[in-house]
C-alpha cells in the first residue's frame, strides 16, 4: 500500500482502497477493514473511522473493523446494531487465546506489553504520566465494562447449569409420577378383578348351600312318607332347627372367609399406596403424629418439612395423607419447636472452650446447620497447643452427615479454622 512513485503513505493507500471498495460495492456485500483511519493525527482518523463505518452501514453494507481507537470503541459499545468483540488474551502472560470474546471492547494493553517487553520502565513511568486525564478515565471505564461482561457470563454460566439441573429433575420427577400412576391404576384395576372373582366364588358357594338344603329337605320329605296319596308328611320343627344351623354355619364360613380376604386386599392396596409417597407428598409422622410435606428421599429415609423446620425419619414410619389434619388431632404430649434461627449458621467460634463443651456444640450446630440447608460451616478454635483442633477434627472425621473436612486457606485463618463440608 505504500508507492514513493504514486506518493502514497500508509495513510494514503489506506484511503485509496476504501475509495476503491466504495467504488465497486455492489450489495450484498461484506467490507473488512484493518485498523480503520489508521495511520493519521489519532483524534482525525478515529473520526474519520467512524465515519467510514457509518457510511458503509448507510449503504446497506455488512462491515468488520478493527481498531485500537477508544473512541470508536466507545461508539461501538454505544451504537444500536454495532457489536464490539475482543480476541481474548492471557491476563498473566499477555499470550492470545484466539477466542472471540462478544460484547467485549478489549483492551490495548500497550504499556503492559511494552513493560514485559523490556522498556525502559522510566519510559513506561513517563507515558503513564503523560496519559490525561479523560484518556485514563476512559480506559478504566473500559476495564470496568469488562470485568462486568466477565461476572455477567460467569453468572450465566451458572444459570444454565442450574437450569440443566432443574430439567433434568424435572423430567425424572415426571417419569416418576407417570409409573406411579401406572401402578395405581394396575394396582386399582388388580383389586376390582380380585373383588370381582371373590364375588363370583361367594355366590357360588351360598347355591351350592341352597342347593344342599334343598337336597337335604327332600330326602327327609321322602323318609317320612305320605299319609296319603295326595299329602305329604310335614317336616318337625327339630328337622327345620338342624337344617336352619347348617345353613347359619354355611353362611358364616363364607362370610368369614370372604371378609379376610376383602381385608388382605384392602392391606395390599394400602401397602401399595405407601409406596406413593414422593417428593412434595403430605405425609404423617406416625410416631410423632405431626404431618408435614417430604422435601428429599435419601434410601429408606425422607426428609420432611413439618412448620418449616425438617425432620428425616424413615419412610415406614410415615403415611400419605390427602389433606392435612386439623390442630385438635396433634398429640397433645408432643412439642415441635419452630424458633427461628437468629445467628449464623456459616461459622462457629469455639475459642475458649473446653474439649467436651466444644464436641457438643459443633455436634448441636452440625445438625442446625443440616436442618438450614447449610452445606459449609467454618468452627473458628484458633491455633493455641492444638488440643482442639485434632479433637474436633477427630470428631468430625466420623461424623455420618460431613463429607470433608480440611483446614481453612491461610488468607481465611489457616489452621486455627476447620471447615467441614455437609452431605445434601
Amino acid at each position: 500500500e505504500q508507492s514513493i512513485a504514486t506518493n502514497l503513505s500508509t495513510f494514503s493507500g489506506h484511503i485509496a482502497n476504501i475509495v476503491e471498495m466504495n467504488r465497486q460495492l455492489t450489495l450484498p456485500a461484506l467490507i473488512l477493514v484493518d485498523e480503520v483511519g489508521a495511520g493519521t493525527d489519532p483524534i482525525e482518523g478515529g473520526l474519520l473511522g467512524r465515519a467510514i463505518v457509518e457510511h458503509f452501514r448507510e449503504r446497506g453494507a455488512h462491515i468488520i473493523a478493527t481498531t485500537h481507537d477508544e473512541a470508536l470503541k466507545a461508539y461501538g459499545a454505544t451504537t444500536e446494531d454495532v457489536v464490539c468483540a475482543a480476541f481474548g488474551f492471557d491476563p498473566a502472560t499477555f499470550a492470545p487465546t484466539y477466542q472471540l470474546a462478544y460484547g467485549s471492547t478489549g483492551q490495548s494493553l500497550a504499556l503492559e506489553i511494552a513493560e514485559r517487553l523490556g522498556l525502559d520502565p522510566s519510559v513506561i513511568k513517563a507515558a503513564t504520566e503523560l496519559r490525561s486525564t479523560r484518556e485514563t478515565q476512559l480506559a478504566d471505564h473500559l476495564a470496568q465494562l469488562e470485568a462486568d461482561r466477565h461476572q455477567l457470563n460467569e453468572w450465566k454460566d451458572s444459570l444454565e447449569q442450574q437450569e440443566t439441573g432443574l430439567n433434568k429433575r424435572t423430567s425424572e420427577l415426571d417419569k416418576r409420577e407417570t409409573k406411579l400412576q401406572q401402578r395405581e391404576q394396575s394396582s386399582h384395576k388388580s383389586f376390582e378383578d380380585s373383588l370381582n372373582t371373590k364375588l363370583r366364588t361367594a355366590h357360588e358357594e351360598i347355591e351350592g348351600i341352597v342347593n344342599t338344603l334343598r337336597t337335604k329337605t327332600a330326602a327327609l320329605e321322602s323318609k317320612l312318607g305320605a299319609r296319603t296319596t295326595s299329602q305329604r308328611q310335614r317336616l318337625s320343627t327339630g328337622d327345620h332347627g338342624t337344617l336352619r344351623a347348617e345353613a347359619r354355619a354355611a353362611l358364616k364360613n363364607i362370610a368369614t372367609h370372604y371378609h379376610d380376604s376383602t381385608t388382605e386386599l384392602t392391606e395390599a392396596t394400602d401397602r401399595d399406596k405407601q409406596l406413593k409417597i414422593d417428593i412434595g407428598s403430605l405425609v404423617r409422622v406416625t410416631a410423632l403424629n405431626v404431618e408435614g410435606t417430604v422435601q428429599s428421599i435419601h434410601g429408606t429415609d425422607a426428609e420432611i418439612e413439618v412448620d418449616g423446620k425438617r425432620l428425616r425419619v424413615g419412610l415406614d414410619s410415615l403415611k400419605a395423607v390427602t389433606s392435612p389434619r386439623v390442630a385438635s388431632d396433634v398429640n397433645p404430649h408432643v412439642k415441635i419447636n419452630v424458633r427461628t434461627q437468629t445467628t449464623s449458621l456459616h461459622e462457629l467460634n469455639l475459642i475458649g472452650c473446653r474439649v467436651d463443651e466444644a464436641l457438643s456444640r459443633v455436634e448441636k450446630h452440625v445438625d442446625q446447620a443440616l436442618m438450614s440447608e447449610q452445606r459449609t460451616v467454618r468452627f473458628i478454635h484458633g491455633h493455641g497447643t492444638g488440643q482442639l483442633r485434632q479433637a474436633i477434627g477427630g470428631f468430625l472425621d466420623t461424623h455420618p452427615l460431613v463429607t470433608r473436612v480440611s483446614a481453612a486457606p491461610p488468607e481465611e485463618g489457616g489452621r486455627g479454622v476447620t471447615i467441614a463440608e455437609l452431605k445434601e
